[in-house]
């Protein structure tokens, strides 16, 4: 039998009272959206649009897993420019962190991170 990841944090985050259970914390997902470009190739699946993929789904599925922060991965579909998950990490510092990806082939790799 398969579980859903998110059903498992759901079922830990309501099994006791927000006052005295640990925080829950997602600690793997990415986000996206068609109103910043894509890389080249880099579009998502019709099906992991928007609708699922956005930072507006990601805290309404959250809010409804009683997940209370999360770990946004920067997902391949922008390659290296972190500017769409830095303005997600931006609009919601207590709740987010982020781990992002550093191009090898730049001079200085950590620079386009720095600046993001």
């Amino acid at each position: 039998m398969r579980v859903a990841r998110r059903a498992v944090l759901a079922a830990m985050a309501t099994a006791t009272p927000r006052s005295s259970r640990a925080v829950v914390v997602d600690s793997h997902l990415h986000v996206w959206s068609s109103s910043h470009p894509y890389a080249k190739g880099g579009e998502p699946p019709a099906a992991l649009g928007d609708a699922v993929a956005s930072a507006a789904a990601l805290e309404t599925s959250m809010a409804s897993a009683n997940i209370d922060a999360a770990l946004i991965v920067q997902p391949i579909n922008y390659r290296f420019d972190h500017a769409h998950v830095a303005s997600v990490l931006k609009a919601a510092p207590q709740r987010y962190r982020g781990m992002a990806l550093a191009n090898p082939t730049a001079a200085d790799p950590g620079a386009a991170l720095r600046e993001a």
